[in-house]
């Protein structure tokens, strides 16, 4: 994983989808400690 990074002088070029996978898991696990529910299906809500 940070191999590709290092090698990438720009994080938010090529490796912008591994930089938003990386911070949308974190926020996900934040928020699924905040409202579990919304995260399980936010979809299907909607």
């Amino acid at each position: 994983m940070g191999s590709d990074a290092r090698d990438d002088p720009r994080p938010f070029g090529d490796g912008m989808d591994k930089d938003v996978k990386s911070v949308a898991s974190c926020l996900a696990m934040r928020i699924r400690n905040s409202n579990p529910e919304e995260i399980v299906t936010p979809k299907e809500k909607r």
